[in-house]
């Protein structure tokens, strides 16, 4: 883990809670068990073992139930600041849990801004994932001097020793990093995915399940909380297209390579933010960030697909359903559902000939 060093007088040196939630998923693919000669914090251990462990051995048949044994358990509450933090990743959750803390005039208003580095940019650490974490860094350096919030840089190596999919264990990988300022930071706010009322123990992806990963992997110096877990990704952007810092550092995009824009304006991820805006009423303002003109060539087809995958994952529901209650669905929308559906029936049998007659 590396940080800035202004920090380092207030690093966790007395706990190895950083590196226990950073590797343990690491050691239950393996078999593994884990011997520390460090202390561990009290409360993290009761959790990890207790209740964490047996619920990612019933997400995922991969993971096998291991032991932690600790050198000596932490009872104490490291923190001396009484902080408050959260990510600046600036896509709609974390600017909708950035803008709903920023004006809360008591001890849960934010005071500072992360922006971490532990797989997200691409796998392996290579050249094309750093040039991606520099270009959203400056960024993110623009946007955190705008609030005029100090930023605080987390870089690991932990992408590099797990490898797999950043979104299979996104949650304790990125919290892994705050747990090494637990003297700093008593209160950590992390962007939900997704409303507190969808819950699933889900092997491909955390995000469906972070109320209950943050909460055990909270310590006695920092509590995790799952942020915006009250409100719908429809909600969220509502919110957000109030939040006019927004306008010009909203950052959903999961192409994010060398656009005229911050956002590519074409990948699922930005066309169901655009067409939630577009919505609203609120796509002008955003401008600076997508290609309008991309949206608008791409919009009637990209319906038809929220049609068609309407029951693929969450987000997409949420959208069917509130473009519906709006009448936002026309005919033409449906042909091109036909369309997508025929298209995905092709590919399918395209993929199962080549298979065929390669076998032969």
């Amino acid at each position: 883990y590396l940080l800035q060093l202004e920090y380092r007088d207030n690093l966790v040196l007395e706990n190895v809670d950083a590196f226990v939630v950073g590797l343990f998923l690491f050691a239950m693919k393996k078999g593994e068990d884990i011997y520390l000669k460090r202390k561990i914090s009290s409360k993290l251990f009761y959790n990890l073992t207790t209740y964490l462990i047996p619920a990612l051995v019933l997400s995922n048949e991969e993971f096998k139930s291991i032991k932690i044994i600790p050198h000596e358990l932490n009872d104490e509450n490291l923190n001396i600041r009484k902080a408050t933090a959260t990510g600046s990743s600036c896509g709609i959750d974390s600017m909708a849990t950035i803008m709903s803390h920023l004006e809360l005039n008591n001890s849960y208003s934010l005071n500072y801004l992360t922006y971490l580095d532990a797989g997200s940019h691409g796998k392996w650490n290579g050249e094309i994932a750093k040039k991606i974490y520099n270009i959203r860094l400056k960024k993110v350096k623009e946007f955190s001097s705008l609030l005029e919030l100090p930023l605080i840089e987390i870089k690991t190596n932990i992408g590099e020793i797990l490898g797999d999919d950043f979104q299979k264990a996104h949650s304790l990988r990125n919290l892994s990093c705050l747990l090494n300022l637990q003297k700093i930071i008593s209160v950590y706010y992390y962007a939900s995915a997704y409303r507190f009322d969808y819950f699933k123990l889900d092997k491909n992806d955390t995000s469906s399940w972070d109320i209950l990963i943050t909460r055990f992997i909270s310590t006695e110096s920092l509590e995790f909380v799952s942020s915006m877990s009250q409100l719908n990704r429809i909600e969220r952007t509502n919110l957000v297209s109030k939040f006019e810092p927004a306008f010009n550092f909203l950052d959903v995009c999961t192409l994010p390579i060398f656009e005229d824009k911050i956002n590519c304006s074409q990948c699922d991820k930005c066309m169901r933010t655009l067409l939630t805006l577009d919505s609203i009423g609120k796509l002008n303002e955003f401008s600076s960030v997508f290609n309008i003109d991309k949206y608008y060539n791409l919009k009637n087809v990209f319906i038809g697909k929220v049609v068609a995958t309407r029951n693929s994952n969450q987000i997409n529901l949420e959208l069917y359903n509130y473009l519906k209650q709006t009448k936002k669905i026309k005919f033409t929308h449906y042909l091109y559902y036909l369309e997508y559906n025929i298209r995905v029936v092709k590919n399918k049998i395209n993929k199962k000939l080549k298979i065929l007659f390669k076998g032969q």
